[in-house]
């Protein structure tokens, strides 16, 4: 069974320990949020589908948008304009964050920011870009938890 534990104020921490698994640690904002993933988990690690979320807590989104640019853009037609694409997710400051702490909060802030300077369209091609990196890193490099 999942351990609880209060951290602070607002913050619920669900720990797993199971023999054969590496520990599994989250932090939420309720205790119930906490009880419930641990039991999704735990029940996940029991039929075997359990994948660690690890690799998506230490690869930052900009080291996924350099894998994503040299394995997939490479091949398509319209390379140039989605290495454009991806050197503007670059120098945003999402890409130092590790991509299991991205929210759809942050993207939605960013999309808001960015429709005051770019049309529409050219936002759109971003937020499919980032979409479509965070769907490869999930189910063709193993990124579990996104």
């Amino acid at each position: 069974m999942a351990t609880i534990r209060k951290r602070g104020d607002r913050q619920w921490e669900a720990r797993i320990r199971r023999k054969g698994w590496p520990v599994q640690c989250q932090t939420f904002e309720t205790r119930a949020r906490a009880e419930g993933w641990g039991r999704q988990t735990e029940a996940d690690m029991d039929r075997g589908s359990f994948v660690p979320t690890a690799l998506s807590d230490r690869t930052t989104l900009g080291e996924a948008l350099e894998r994503y640019a040299s394995e997939i853009t490479s091949a398509k037609k319209g390379a140039v304009q989605e290495q454009s694409r991806i050197e503007q997710w670059r120098r945003h400051s999402f890409a130092t964050r590790v991509m299991s702490s991205i929210r759809g909060h942050d993207v939605a802030t960013y999309r808001d920011a960015r429709l005051k300077t770019v049309s529409p369209s050219t936002v759109r091609l971003e937020l499919a870009l980032l979409s479509h990196v965070f769907t490869i890193a999930r189910k063709e490099w193993g990124f579990g938890g996104l």
